[in-house]
């Protein structure tokens, strides 16, 4: 049986070419520097530069897209499991990634990752994911399930957008139920997380939220 929404979540996103991927789907300016290795490193710095990148740990992405994070962080020596929803979106990421080694592809139901083993993986993240997400439901489910498959001390990075703010939304994506800094840390509690932090980090994303959970 296929889970609620997935099916529509392939449809939005199962894009046919790697171009459109980048610039139609992701939250991106079209500007193709925004794609070089040297801005990924910034951008990887800038998001996750907080939490540790010791090369030959797991880290999970969830929501890979095209492989935005996954790559620049596999060629830091990171083992990447990258995780969509949308079959095409896992091939455009497989063929951006070419050639470089630890990544490997899951594709899953939008709801979670039972693929991925309990306590498996070292970090946890999903940028420019939660802000699409149909309902909270979903939101709620995929923290959960980002907590079995971290091991103990382990961290998570969840982002999204307050739909409801002010910000102009320049590129309209699949927005669901409004998600806020107090609706994530309430999902993370009832997670099992311990440690919670939320942080407002500029991004190309309006209103951007930044919840920082360890396990």
């Amino acid at each position: 049986m296929i889970a609620p929404y997935t099916e529509a979540l392939r449809d939005f996103w199962g894009v046919p070419t790697l171009e459109q991927a980048q610039h139609e789907r992701v939250t991106v300016p079209r500007d193709p520097g925004a794609w070089d290795d040297g801005h990924q490193d910034r951008v990887i710095d800038r998001l996750l530069g907080d939490v540790p990148l010791t090369p030959g740990a797991r880290l999970l992405d969830f929501g890979c897209g095209v492989g935005r994070l996954a790559r620049p962080l596999a060629r830091r020596g990171l083992r990447v499991t990258a995780c969509d929803v949308s079959p095409r979106m896992l091939a455009h990421c497989a063929a951006y990634c070419a050639g470089l080694d630890g990544i490997d592809f899951v594709l899953c139901d939008g709801w979670g990752v039972p693929a991925v083993p309990t306590a498996s993986v070292d970090g946890a993240y999903t940028f420019y994911v939660f802000q699409h997400m149909p309902t909270r439901a979903m939101a709620r489910s995929v923290l959960l399930d980002l907590h079995r498959t971290l091991r103990p001390g382990g961290w998570c990075k969840v982002q999204t957008v307050d739909t409801a703010s002010d910000v102009p939304v320049t590129r309209v994506g699949f927005h669901g139920e409004r998600q806020t800094a107090a609706f994530l840390l309430d999902c993370a509690r009832a997670a099992g997380f311990g440690r919670l932090r939320i942080d407002v980090t500029p991004t190309e994303c309006p209103e951007p939220i930044v919840l920082t959970a360890w396990k």
